[in-house]
């Protein structure tokens, strides 16, 4: 039968002849996603809970083991949901006051993420951020900032006004799942807020700077980090936002160095992004990991990009081995560590290993769905291995040809027309290269390594 008939079965002729200590029981733990006797009696308040799995096993009460040891269990999900409705019909204000006790024993056995979840279906959005706050590094390292979001959006979703520190998690965790288009408004949003302080404005601005990769032109990414530069002086160690536990002052001012030397990368300035990524790795803020990845893997990104590949290789392996020490193998992070390896490779004529780096940034390009930039980088250098590969005319053949879209960075838009120069001179087509080169309009010597075609 459909739902409506099971539930009417379950509720007539199940929950209604159950004991009153059972029934309860069953009401009191309804909104727990699994059940163990000591989260039981945490959430009930009494002590029982090892003696009511039990008989609720052995009454076959629609309960789920979930371990061969008889510990762990669930309900089944028709019928919790009818004991989470039962419960809210009986007794409105009691699930709020059930949330907050599992929510403290989550948080008392070390277990964060799913104390936030009983925080929020409780409605303490204040505890259920401040536990975010904490934790929501860990998150982030692990690649699950799609979480954050969730949660800080739910938040914001059930409070007319939320602390602008807040919304600047939110951007965060925005641009670390890679919606451009959220963070541009959300910084907005910050930026109208008359009661912003200093500290909280240099933290949404830092953030923003990290759109150069995003498609954000150039000269505004470069605006902005000039604002936050001028702003660290006058701010003092704790007066910028410690969004998601791997903000402050040291990480605010890194990101917006790094965010600066990206748009100068971007717009065509090589030596000025070397020099500034250089300057990048002195700062204190690189002592996290993470920034420390970025930062390298841009690094070898520039230097393969301006012709010194030996270097970049090593550069980028150093940015590998540090997320690998750390844990983050495989965060977007080292993306263009990737880029920067494979670049190298195809200048030493190895396709196989460039192929191996192409793959594995190909995978986090395809998370970026929102940056033309990333996907920009990644199929240049697919065409160069294309070509080393299989010869100019198959590479000439793949849809890597320059974007039609406004926001392409001017350092990839010269190195597609003179790949694609390349590829025509080496097929015999000089009319058309010719073409190409005109079209182009000024092209500067912007060069990455060279393949042999």
């Amino acid at each position: 039968g459909n739902d409506r008939f099971v539930a009417e079965y379950l509720l007539q002729e199940v929950i209604e002849h159950l004991d009153a200590d059972v029934r309860r029981f069953l009401l009191h733990t309804s909104m727990l996603e699994w059940l163990s006797a000591n989260l039981c009696d945490a959430v009930t308040g009494t002590g029982d809970g090892r003696a009511m799995l039990r008989k609720l096993g052995d009454q076959s009460l629609f309960l789920i083991p979930l371990d061969r040891s008889g510990e762990l269990f669930r309900y089944h999900h028709l019928f919790a949901d009818l004991l989470v409705y039962e419960l809210r019909v009986e007794d409105p204000g009691a699930a709020d006051g059930l949330h907050r006790r599992a929510a403290q024993w989550f948080l008392d056995q070390a277990r964060p993420e799913e104390a936030i979840g009983h925080l929020l279906a409780a409605g303490d959005h204040t505890n259920a951020f401040r536990v975010i706050s904490e934790v929501g590094h860990v998150l982030y390292e692990r690649g699950e900032a799609a979480t954050l979001v969730g949660w800080l959006s739910t938040i914001r979703a059930k409070q007319p006004e939320v602390p602008a520190a807040l919304e600047v998690s939110l951007l965060a965790a925005q641009l670390a799942v890679d919606q451009p288009g959220d963070v541009a408004e959300t910084h907005r949003r910050l930026m109208r807020r008359p009661e912003l302080t200093l500290g909280e404005r240099t933290a949404a601005n830092a953030l923003y700077t990290m759109l150069a990769f995003r498609d954000q032109q150039p000269r505004n990414v470069l605006r902005v980090a000039a604002e936050v530069r001028d702003a660290i002086p006058r701010l003092g160690p704790n007066d910028v936002v410690d969004f998601l536990g791997i903000g402050g002052i040291a990480s605010a001012q890194v990101m917006a160095e790094y965010g600066a030397a990206g748009a100068y990368f971007l717009d065509g300035d090589l030596s000025r992004a070397t020099s500034a990524l250089e300057h990048v790795l002195t700062l204190p803020g690189t002592d996290y990991p993470v920034w420390k990845v970025y930062v390298l893997g841009t690094n070898a990104l520039v230097r393969a990009w301006s012709g010194h590949c030996a270097e970049a290789l090593r550069v980028a392996r150093s940015a590998m081995e540090t997320a690998r020490v750390f844990g983050i193998p495989h965060h977007h992070a080292t993306t263009h560590a990737h880029l920067a390896a494979a670049l190298a490779h195809l200048d030493r004529a190895e396709p196989e290993p460039a192929a191996v780096h192409l793959e594995e940034s190909g995978r986090q390009v395809q998370a970026r769905v929102a940056s033309v930039t990333y996907f920009d980088l990644q199929r240049s250098l697919e065409a160069r291995l294309a070509a080393l590969a299989d010869g100019p005319t198959h590479a000439l053949g793949m849809p890597w040809a320059p974007s039609s879209s406004a926001s392409e960075a001017p350092v990839v838009r010269w190195a597609e027309v003179d790949l694609h120069t390349q590829l025509l001179l080496s097929s015999g087509e000089l009319v058309a290269a010719r073409a190409t080169l005109d079209g182009a309009g000024h092209v500067p010597q912007l060069t990455p390594c060279r393949i042999d075609l």
